[in-house]
């Protein structure tokens, strides 16, 4: 491919992630919508030596991609499409990368950064962790329903032998509440809040796996799983945010 076919590539590949139905757009929360609507995203070809410069990456080092945040206020997130064919990354997760430092300033030199693994263990799974299973619950269900999803509609109608994705997707998706209610009453604060809403919108994919489901059907139920899946990431991810807090 030529450095202008890299470019179009990731570019029709970022910009579909971001806007399609259930994608990234829509997934962010309030706080990080708010950033999106400051931030310049751009697909380059390949960094300048300045801008290698500011995060000490001389070539051949690969730089993929770029946060800066200008004195004008705005987020500025860089793509660089031949860098990312060169090291064989996906744009979209290089793009997620870089969004990231909307929160996390990865340098070496941020003492704050550099504290975040110590302060935030990884947490190890144990069968019996309802926090881990909400969110193991709700990510079967949305790549069930995912694959299902996009099968259909190329069938234009549900495959044969694919039926039976739909009450497995059901299955989980009813475990998922049930390990949700009796935490409830334990979990106050921010934490709390984020419970609760995820419980509707496990109620709501629910509701949306319910009768006969047409092709569009599986792509509602699909929606639907998908926003309860990233709200189960969001609860489970500040729970134990708060528990290493505490724990210091």
């Amino acid at each position: 491919m030529s450095p202008r076919d890299d470019v179009l590539a990731a570019h029709g590949a970022v910009s579909h992630a971001l806007w399609q139905p259930g994608g990234i757009v829509e997934m962010l929360s309030p706080g990080w919508r708010e950033k999106f609507e400051c931030t310049w995203i751009f697909v380059d070809d390949l960094p300048t030596d300045t801008e290698r410069g500011w995060v000490d990456a001389p070539a051949p080092d690969l730089l993929m991609g770029l946060f800066t945040e200008p004195a004008d206020g705005m987020y500025v997130i860089q793509l660089f499409a031949t860098e990312l064919r060169r090291g064989r990354r996906d744009p979209v997760d290089a793009l997620l990368h870089e969004m990231g430092h909307w929160e996390y300033d990865h340098g070496e030199s941020c003492p704050e950064c550099t504290s975040i693994a110590r302060r935030y263990r990884p947490h190890v799974h144990r069968d019996g962790c309802a926090w881990c299973d909400i969110f193991g619950e709700s990510t079967l269900a949305m790549g069930l329903l995912e694959s299902l999803r996009m099968r259909s509609h190329m069938r234009h109608a549900i495959p044969l032998g694919g039926g039976g994705v739909i009450p497995e997707s059901r299955y989980h998706l009813g475990r998922a509440p049930q390990l949700v209610a009796p935490l409830r009453p334990l979990t106050p604060g921010y934490v709390g809040e984020l419970l609760v809403r995820c419980e509707q919108l496990l109620a709501d994919a629910q509701e949306a796996l319910e009768g006969w489901l047409s092709v569009e059907g599986v792509s509602r139920a699909y929606a639907a799983a998908r926003l309860a899946w990233d709200a189960a990431g969001d609860v489970t991810y500040a729970h134990f945010a708060q528990v290493r807090e505490v724990a210091g």
